[in-house]
């Protein structure tokens, strides 16, 4: 059932059934009164505020540590774009490669093809479209999500949206992530460079210049 105030009101032993199975899922340690269905004492209440809001802090890092590390990325990508002379523009929907930025010029997050954002844009020396995913995984199982049901795919449409011979989709990767999800992506078309060895990514960059 949905837990609404309407279908409390009007499934009670629904409702019911729903609070006893929150209950069996809880802490006994950290709150002993509940089995014993009776109040706690005060020492009991106060060590259960501070576990909770321990537990809260914690979770609240590691969601912090997940969205920022990303921006960290971007930031540091952008950064040395801007070393090796890319100027940034301001981003704006690029749905062909005409649409994409000078050469020489990246822009930050934006649409890439029809409908897939990528983290940055960067025009290429010898012309190509290069849409940079920033991508970061704490596990094996996470990977899947970051790369493969989402980069990887979104490499696959750029690629039939502006052509291959035309665009260069890319992941900058920071993490752990499964062997097997790495080599799948590389098969549908995602280059592959890590955070901590952002130099090869400008190795490359820098030898499009060369190839014009």
């Amino acid at each position: 059932m949905r837990l609404t105030a309407s279908s409390v009101r009007t499934d009670p032993d629904g409702a019911r059934r729903v609070v006893e199975t929150i209950l069996r899922g809880l802490d006994q340690e950290r709150f002993a009164w509940l089995p014993a269905e009776r109040e706690p004492s005060a020492e009991e209440r106060k060590v259960a505020i501070v576990a909770t809001a321990a537990l809260i802090a914690s979770q609240r890092a590691r969601t912090s540590r997940v969205t920022d590390a990303p921006r960290r990325q971007e930031a540091l990508v952008q950064s040395r774009l801007s070393e090796e002379d890319f100027i940034e523009e301001q981003a704006k929907p690029i749905p062909n490669v005409f649409a994409a930025p000078d050469v020489g010029r990246f822009t930050g997050e934006c649409i890439v093809g029809a409908s897939r954002k990528a983290d940055i844009v960067v025009r290429l020396w010898d012309g190509r479209v290069m849409p940079i995913e920033c991508k970061v995984s704490n596990s094996e199982v996470n990977s899947i999500k970051r790369l493969t049901n989402d980069a990887a795919v979104k490499a696959r449409i750029w690629i039939d949206d502006l052509g291959r011979n035309n665009v260069v989709p890319v992941a900058v990767l920071s993490g752990v992530f499964g062997l097997k999800h790495l080599r799948e992506a590389q098969d549908r078309g995602l280059t592959l460079f890590w955070a901590h060895s952002v130099d090869e990514l400008l190795s490359f960059v820098r030898a499009t210049r060369e190839q014009r």
